[in-house]
């Protein structure tokens, strides 16, 4: 099958893999104008003669109608995608990094750590109008732990991104796949994050532990804590300096 990839220079490693892959063919490569790391992945499309373009928001669809594809594919790609671009695809698709329903939208990772899951991963669906709504095809999972962040979570998702969406492609190309209408999310979450997001709370953070953190010296010995017998620092500066 003929598909065509939106995607970000932050997933070139998957990309590399997708074109690598016999069962499917690239057609074409699309990243958003504001992606501004794409050198490698320019690179490497003009290696193996896959055209490369840069697009707007809500400019795509001239793009894609340069080619000939079944599968509209998303991974990494920032911007929304419009119902007339899904469309214009027998099969359109994305990678979504957690396991909807739970945290649409991509500060995804954030929330899973922040809700403290030990199982993540992420689920291959088919796009519809709304923000990672669309139907189920497959999920992977991945524990994370109590040293995991957003950018590790990233990286482990990233590694198996490649594989998963291959079968999904596998999985259409047969005819065998099961759509599963997703639920409703567990918990309550932004779509977007800003920074008076990560404000802590008052009632989890005490005047105690401040006086704590501040005697510290956050150089030659911060604060820290032992969880599971890891050292975890802490340091606290002032928005004045």
């Amino acid at each position: 099958m003929n598909v065509i990839c939106l995607t970000h220079s932050s997933r070139l490693q998957g990309f590399v893999e997708l074109v690598n892959n016999p069962n499917h063919t690239v057609v074409a490569c699309i990243v958003a104008d504001s992606d501004k790391n794409i050198a490698d992945l320019k690179h490497f499309c003009e290696h193996n003669k896959i055209p490369f373009l840069t697009s707007e928001k809500r400019s795509e669809l001239p793009l894609l109608q340069q080619f000939n594809y079944e599968i509209l594919l998303t991974f990494g790609y920032p911007y929304l995608i419009k119902d007339k671009v899904i469309r214009s695809a027998k099969y359109a698709i994305n990678c979504h990094p957690t396991l909807l329903p739970d945290y649409r939208g991509i500060y995804a990772a954030n929330y899973a750590i922040r809700f403290d899951d030990e199982v993540q991963g992420i689920t291959v669906h088919f796009l519809d109008p709304g923000i990672d709504t669309g139907d189920i095809i497959l999920q992977k999972k991945v524990p994370l732990t109590l040293f995991d962040t957003p950018e590790t979570m990233k990286k482990i998702n990233r590694k198996i991104e490649p594989a998963a969406i291959s079968e999904a492609i596998q999985q259409i190309d047969n005819n065998t796949v099961t759509r599963t209408k997703q639920g409703q999310p567990r918990r309550k979450t932004k779509t977007w994050l800003t920074p008076e997001d990560s404000k802590i709370p008052e009632e989890l953070f005490s005047k105690e532990l401040y006086n704590h953190l501040r005697s510290c010296d956050p150089e030659r010995y911060p604060a820290f804590t032992i969880i599971k017998g890891k050292k975890v620092y802490v340091k606290a500066w002032w928005d004045n300096e």
